[in-house]
């Protein structure tokens, strides 16, 4: 069976709104670049919840300082003086089954990040190493080790930051 065509109206808008994206994109890309705190990859999503992770480590007195690309590890953001490494995963709506990457070590800190369809920050959990180690040892769920598979139910009511790390309101950084 012949797959139905575009009309021409939608064709139309298809690249009026690619182009748009791809304009919004470049500036973003532009404007992150420059920005020792917002450069990396092309994962601009992953790029945005860095910088929402920023805002909220600047307002508590944390210090962020993004580490040098040649050292990085996989971890965002050292604190505290070098002394703590940040990790930040960040999950949207978009995500079909709300999951990201493993954590990778090393990290002392782990933020994660779900935005929602309203392109608002949905939650937003903090848990320290220390803090996950206390649940692998009270057999919490499924974690067995500092590199699990990072997913939404992480942040639900029942989820590994409500019991183990905090729950942060985030509403005002994106």
């Amino acid at each position: 069976m012949k797959q139905k065509e575009f009309s021409i109206e939608a064709k139309e808008t298809f690249r009026n709104v690619a182009k748009k994206y791809l304009e919004k994109r470049k500036q973003f890309l532009e404007i992150a670049n420059r920005t020792p705190y917002l450069s990396g990859n092309d994962n601009i999503i992953g790029r945005i919840g860095e910088f929402i992770a920023y805002q909220y480590l600047e307002d508590t007195n944390r210090n962020p300082q993004k580490p040098n690309s040649k050292t990085n590890q996989g971890f965002d953001f050292f604190c505290d003086n070098n002394t703590k490494r940040i990790q930040v995963k960040t999950i949207t709506h978009e995500s079909k089954f709300k999951q990201n990457s493993r954590l990778k070590e090393p990290w002392d800190e782990f933020i994660l990040i779900f935005i929602s369809e309203n392109l608002k920050v949905k939650k937003m959990g903090h848990i320290t190493k220390q803090q996950l180690q206390k649940a692998i040892n009270n057999k919490f769920e499924k974690y067995k080790s500092f590199t699990p598979q990072v997913t939404n139910y992480m942040l639900g009511e029942k989820g590994l930051f409500a019991r183990h790390g905090r729950i942060v309101n985030a509403d005002r950084y994106l």
